[in-house]
């Protein structure tokens, strides 16, 4: 990083909105991109963001951008992964970094514009490395909820339902083997995250 420079900042973990919000509050400029470090702006976004630009629309205070994922050695075209669009490019001034950790989101006042060409995410190296940060999410999501009698019917329905839904209904099949591996890993999410509450609420852990 100071090979670009020498604004560099460490910062106490307080979530994911917080960090977000604190390190737009150290930028200087009114427009802000914001980008994970497993991004990065594809050839034709760069001159499409470019051109934006030049002539920019005075009513436009935030750009959303689809995110195509780079996994198991493909790129993903359907699976519910694809058009992913993640409005990343905005008006700082014109909202705040909010939402539910681990799926924070910035709440944008303003009218906001689809551009075309990909951000591109480079997400799990592999399975090992997925599934590692599907537990550090679920954990996340069952610390901000109460277990109720009903969650129980979802832990047994929500799962198979999510692996139809995005193997099936949203095209998963169509991306081979890292289709059904992610169908697979949805759904495993999904039970993760009530079985972490059932755990959380009965004092197993």
């Amino acid at each position: 990083c100071r090979e670009y420079t020498d604004r560099i900042f460490n910062r106490k973990w307080d979530g994911y909105a917080n960090q977000k919000n604190f390190a737009m509050q150290q930028t200087n400029n009114d427009w802000v991109l914001l980008m994970d470090s497993d991004e990065e702006l594809s050839p034709d976004l760069i001159k499409e963001i470019q051109n934006e630009f030049q002539n920019l629309p005075p009513d436009i205070c935030g750009y959303e951008m689809p995110r195509k994922v780079f996994y198991l050695g493909r790129w993903i075209n359907h699976s519910g992964w694809y058009p992913d669009y993640k409005l990343r490019l905005y008006r700082k001034s014109k909202g705040y970094m909010g939402g539910e950790d681990p799926h924070e989101t910035f709440i944008l006042e303003g009218k906001t514009k689809k551009l075309k060409n990909d951000l591109l995410h480079y997400s799990y190296r592999d399975i090992s490395e997925q599934v590692r940060t599907l537990n550090r999410y679920s954990s996340i999501f069952a610390d901000h909820r109460r277990w109720n009698p009903s969650d129980f019917f979802r832990m047994i329905i929500k799962p198979p339902v999510k692996f139809l839904e995005v193997y099936f209904a949203k095209g998963g099949i169509l991306d081979g083997f890292p289709g059904f591996a992610i169908a697979i890993m949805m759904s495993y999410f999904v039970f993760m995250k009530y079985a972490k509450i059932f755990e959380k609420q009965n004092g197993i852990k």
